[in-house]
C-alpha cells in the first residue's frame, strides 16, 4: 500500500502546518495530485486540533477511533453536532454541542471486544485505501472519521452524501458501539431511567424525544416510549425540533405518525415503527407506504 509521511524531505514545506507526530495514510487518489494531499493533511490536522479534547481520555492508547458528525443547515436537527472518540480499553468521550440533548463532555465505559469488532470493520472496507469524499454544497451534512493504530493515522471526510455506502455503515456502526443516542437524542434505557425518576412522560419534552426517536428509525426507543405511556397522538411542531427551540404544546401540526407516513423513506424499521405507533393507537392524515 501506498504511503505519505508528513515529516519525509518531499514534503518539507507541509512542516508549516502539519506536525511529524504520526504518520499520515494517503490513498493512491491523493498520491496522484501532491497538491490536493498537503492541503488535505492540512485539513486533517486543524480536525485534530479542534479534536484535541476528546482524545484526552485515550492518552496513551495505542488505538483510537473518532467520528465527528455536523447535520447539514436544511435538514432537520441542523444544529446538532458532537464529536465521540473511542479508546481501545473500550473508554467512549463524546462532545456535544447545539440541538442535542446532552452538552458539553461525557464518558462511558463500553467492552473492548466491541471496540476490536469496530476496528476490524475499519480493515474491512480497505479504510486506509480510501479517499475523502465532498460535495462543494455549504447546506450538505458531514460526518469525519479516523482510525489511529500505533504510528498509523487517518482521516476520511464524507461530506455532501457522496461517499460509499460502506463508508456510510461504518460511520453508524461507530455510533452504535459507542452508544451516542443516550447523549444525541435519547435510548430505551434512557427513557425507562427518566421515568423512574418521575418525568412526564406526556410532556412537550417527552413528545419531541419519541418524535426524533421515530424520525432516526430508532425501534427500540420508540417501544420503550410506548411502553412507559407515551402519547403516540402527540402533535411536534418539526420546526421547534429542527431549530432546537423548546419543545411546546402545540395543536394544528403533524403528529409523530404523520411524519413517518409522509417524510420516511421505505424500510424494515419504518414498517416495524408503525407497526407499533399503529398498535398503540396513532393515527395519522396520511396513508402508509
Amino acid at each position: 500500500m501506498s504511503r505519505i509521511v508528513t515529516c519525509a524531505p518531499l514534503l518539507l514545506l507541509s512542516l508549516l502546518v502539519l506536525s511529524c507526530q504520526r504518520e499520515q495514510v494517503l490513498s493512491p487518489e491523493d498520491l496522484r495530485d501532491g497538491g490536493a494531499a498537503l492541503q488535505r493533511l492540512a485539513r486533517n490536522r486543524q480536525l485534530e486540533i479542534s479534536e484535541a479534547p476528546i482524545w484526552s481520555g485515550c492518552q496513551g492508547s495505542p488505538t483510537i477511533i473518532t467520528l465527528r458528525r455536523i447535520p447539514g443547515y436544511t435538514s432537520a436537527g441542523f444544529s446538532i453536532t458532537y464529536d465521540l472518540a473511542i479508546c481501545e480499553d473500550g473508554t467512549v468521550t463524546y462532545r456535544g454541542d447545539g440541538c442535542v440533548r446532552v452538552k458539553g463532555m461525557q464518558s462511558a465505559k463500553i467492552d473492548p471486544a466491541e471496540v476490536q469488532k469496530l476496528v476490524q470493520a475499519f480493515f474491512d472496507i480497505d479504510y486506509f485505501g480510501l479517499t475523502d469524499y465532498r460535495w462543494g454544497g455549504t447546506d450538505a451534512s458531514g460526518a469525519y472519521t479516523s482510525l489511529t493504530i500505533g504510528e498509523r493515522h487517518k482521516y476520511v471526510a464524507d461530506y455532501g452524501d457522496v461517499a460509499p455506502q460502506k463508508l456510510k455503515q461504518l460511520e453508524n456502526m461507530i455510533d452504535k458501539v459507542a452508544g451516542s443516542d443516550r447523549w444525541i437524542n435519547i435510548d430505551a434505557a434512557g427513557v425507562r431511567e427518566k421515568v423512574r425518576k418521575g418525568w412526564n412522560i406526556h410532556s412537550p419534552e417527552a413528545a419531541a424525544l419519541l418524535f426524533r426517536a421515530a424520525q432516526a428509525g430508532d425501534v427500540d426507543t420508540v417501544r420503550a416510549f410506548i411502553q412507559e405511556g407515551a402519547d403516540v397522538n402527540a402533535r411536534v411542531d418539526i420546526r421547534d425540533v429542527a431549530l432546537c427551540r423548546p419543545p411546546r404544546r402545540v395543536t394544528d401540526s403533524e403528529s409523530i405518525l404523520d411524519y413517518v407516513n409522509r417524510y420516511i423513506p421505505p424500510s424494515p424499521r419504518k414498517i416495524e415503527i408503525t407497526r407499533l405507533l399503529l398498535s398503540a393507537g396513532a393515527v395519522s392524515r396520511y396513508p402508509a407506504d
